[in-house]
């Protein structure tokens, strides 16, 4: 945090939040899965010495899948490979 507030001020609060948007994801064990990570998809925009505001992108189901930079490592990881093969049977229930 120092060397990212030597290049841009950040309040402590916006430290905090920076933070906790880096932490690693939990695990659900409702559905067996890891939750999605806090940070994913956030963005903490900054305008000169102005209090940054926080956004958050949710992408679509089809963008979810042309964006998925993880389809390798998810097939070849014991939990990945299991999540990629109920969302290929699910994608075959589905067709």
């Amino acid at each position: 945090m120092p060397l990212l507030t030597a290049a841009v001020p950040f309040s402590r609060a916006e430290q905090r939040l920076l933070t906790g948007w880096s932490a690693p994801p939990s695990w659900d064990s409702a559905t067996g899965r890891e939750s999605e990570p806090p940070g994913r998809g956030r963005f903490l925009v900054k305008v000169g010495g102005r209090p940054g505001i926080p956004l958050a992108v949710k992408l679509t189901e089809a963008e979810r899948a042309i964006n998925d930079t993880n389809k390798r490592w998810a097939a070849q990881s014991r939990v990945g490979r299991r999540a990629h093969e109920e969302a290929t049977i699910l994608e075959e229930v589905n067709a």
